[in-house]
């Protein structure tokens, strides 16, 4: 039980991060992708924010996938291509680190998909559960 609520709040904590810092750069109009428009900012902005917004829910709720490292896989691998294929450029004399952070957080969920400390106690006992078979004499 500690192991979630300390999972948890970590996770929570990430995901408001991520979200306030991006709350931040829009705010202030700060340029991530110099090459293109600011209505295509405004879009990874949104993107971003959605991102943070379902990880901070998902891990508020404690919600059971049937398949939780499958669905980290997804994640994972959208985070990748997102960063990698956005053309997010940093800029540290604007304090604009966004790819960084991006980076940063698909190495985590990659370390943590090998551990399986993203995966609740409480789901693991469903799904043991759902895995038992009853055999009756």
């Amino acid at each position: 039980m500690k192991k979630d609520i300390v999972l948890m709040s970590s996770k929570i904590t990430v995901g408001l991060s991520l979200l306030s810092y991006v709350i931040y750069l829009s705010i202030h109009q700060l340029d991530i992708i110099p090459t293109k428009p600011w209505n295509f900012d405004l879009t990874v902005y949104f993107i971003i924010w959605i991102l943070a917004c379902m990880i901070i829910f998902v891990w508020i709720t404690r919600f059971c996938f049937k398949r939780p490292r499958t669905i980290q896989v997804i994640i994972w691998i959208a985070i990748i291509l997102f960063v990698n294929y956005v053309w997010i450029k940093d800029n540290p004399s604007s304090g604009i680190f966004l790819k960084d952070i991006l980076s940063v957080l698909w190495v985590i969920i990659t370390v943590l998909w090998f551990t399986k400390i993203c995966i609740y106690d409480k789901c693991q006992k469903k799904q043991e559960e759902a895995e038992v078979e009853i055999i009756e004499v």
